[in-house]
């Protein structure tokens, strides 16, 4: 088996290693959820070795599909815990290591709760709250976008009617776990308001 055989073969363990280790971690749809974004990690990898020119490039290659299907199994590990295990601190948001998709699982054992699941990709995002952790049946998706300087804190849109107030806190948490400094309209009453904790800031407003 010549090099880029190997790397192919290395390449297709991984992407089954990754639907094992979602089903046998038992973190429902999260699991489901994150594979598929880990998938699209591993397919930016998988001609990678096409362009090393030395043995450390091939290493850094060989080493980086592992590094994201141990980084998945880690996330899964923690997400079961928050899911499963009582006596815990109130979990946060956790990361995959890329730094795209984040997710918050929470305790399960006393009642159902809903999980959540947040994807910036560029200026467009996806937020995901599945009120069953064993299906999608009933899943709120709400896609939306940032707008604004890139260098500054920038505005997310979306059809904030569909999302109830304390999931937009749930959305906020999201994207601070990502790093994303955005404002998000809240909802007084039947009105939106635009906060903004920026020093200096304008006061809040209706929008």
């Amino acid at each position: 088996m010549d090099l880029h055989e190997d790397y192919r073969a290395f390449h297709q363990g991984c992407l089954s290693a990754c639907t094992h280790i979602g089903a046998g971690r038992r973190v429902g749809v999260l699991g489901t959820f994150l594979e598929e974004q880990v998938r699209e990690d591993l397919a930016r990898g998988e001609h990678a070795i096409d362009s090393a020119d030395k043995l450390s490039d091939i290493a850094d290659d060989f080493a980086g599909l592992a590094r994201t299907v141990a980084d998945y199994d880690r996330l899964c590990r923690e997400l079961f815990s928050d899911l499963h295990h009582l006596y815990r601190p109130e979990p946060p948001w956790r990361v995959l290591a890329h730094g795209r998709t984040a997710v918050r699982a929470t305790l399960q054992v006393r009642r159902r709760q809903p999980v959540f699941a947040l994807r910036v990709a560029g200026d467009a995002w996806v937020f995901r709250v599945f009120p069953n952790l064993y299906g999608d049946e009933g899943a709120l998706v709400v896609e939306g976008t940032i707008s604004g300087d890139r260098h500054d804190r920038r505005v997310a849109q979306a059809a904030w009617e569909r999302v109830p107030p304390e999931w937009c806190d749930q959305l906020d948490y999201g994207f601070q776990a990502l790093g994303v400094k955005v404002d998000l309209p809240y909802r007084t009453g039947e009105e939106l308001v635009q906060l903004s904790d920026e020093p200096g800031s304008a006061p809040n407003t209706i929008i």
